[in-house]
C-alpha cells in the first residue's frame, strides 16, 4: 500500500516539471506560499502550464488530528491527483471552489 502510494509521488514527479524546478531563479517565479491557512503548510506553484499538464497546482500538507478545514479554490473545475490515502492521476475527483483538508498527509490540487 505505502510503496503504491510513493510510486504515484514519483509518478507524479516525472509527469509534472513543476515539481522538479531546477534553479531559485524559477523557484522565486512560480512557488507562493498560501498563509491564508496558517495551521497548514501550503504552497501553490503558478504559471507552470509550459512545464506540465495543469497551469496551477496548489500543494497542501496536514499534520493535525480530529481537525477540518476548508481550503478556498479560486474559481474553475480542480481536480484532486493527491489525497492522504490514494493518488488518482488517471481518473481525479474533481471539485470547484473549495476542498476539504480533515486527514492528516497531502494532498494535490490541479487546475488547468
Amino acid at each position: 500500500e505505502n510503496v503504491e502510494y510513493v510510486k504515484g509521488l514519483i509518478k507524479l514527479r516525472k509527469l509534472h516539471a513543476a515539481f522538479r524546478l531546477p534553479s531559485s531563479l524559477q523557484i522565486n517565479k512560480h512557488l507562493v506560499f498560501n498563509e491564508e491557512l496558517p495551521q497548514l503548510l501550503t504552497y501553490r506553484l503558478k504559471e507552470v502550464g509550459h512545464l506540465g499538464p495543469w497551469g496551477t497546482i496548489i500543494v497542501v500538507h496536514n499534520n493535525h488530528l480530529n481537525q477540518t478545514f476548508t481550503l478556498p479554490l479560486t474559481k474553475g473545475d480542480w481536480q484532486i491527483v493527491v489525497a492522504p490515502e490514494k493518488i488518482s492521476l488517471d481518473e481525479p475527483m474533481r471539485i470547484k471552489n473549495e476542498a476539504k483538508i480533515s486527514k492528516i498527509g497531502t494532498y494535490v490540487f490541479c487546475k488547468n
